[in-house]
């Protein structure tokens, strides 16, 4: 009985946080987001999302991510682990893709008008493609704003 006494205050820490990104998510992906079309399903995370339409934004700062799609049937949260600079001065809003066969997992996300963007790691779906198909082809997404 007294480890699960133990672990209430850190159930109850970890539920707030949850509970409080789950709710201000949308708020703040607002401040700097954008729609993008996908014509192809693809995996963010560890998560497979249709084709269709999305809402891309960042929360806070980042290097959190959200994508939504514009109808709610699907989304995701993705915390990226490294943060990257554009050095072409290409400053557009885009997600960037890799493929390995028919399979496409989402690799960068770029927002407007900054040099600052977001890379994701492989997951091990992706890893596991890649050994297969060695050869990965980038594909790029311009946003609609």
């Amino acid at each position: 009985m007294k480890t699960s006494a133990m672990y209430k205050p850190i159930f109850s820490a970890v539920a707030f946080v949850a509970g409080y990104l789950m709710l201000a998510a949308p708020a703040v992906a607002q401040q700097n987001s954008y729609a993008v079309t996908v014509p192809f399903a693809f995996s963010a995370g560890n998560q497979t999302l249709p084709a269709g339409e999305y809402r891309v934004g960042e929360i806070g700062q980042g290097p959190v991510v959200m994508i939504r799609g514009v109808d709610n049937t699907a989304s995701t949260l993705v915390v990226p682990t490294f943060i990257s600079r554009q050095t072409d001065r290409d400053l557009d809003a885009k997600l960037v893709f890799h493929q390995y066969g028919s399979h496409r997992f989402l690799s960068e996300v770029w927002f407007w008008g900054s040099d600052r963007g977001t890379q994701l790691s492989a997951s091990q779906a992706e890893i596991e493609y890649a050994k297969l198909d060695q050869e990965v082809q980038r594909e790029l997404l311009a946003s609609t704003k």
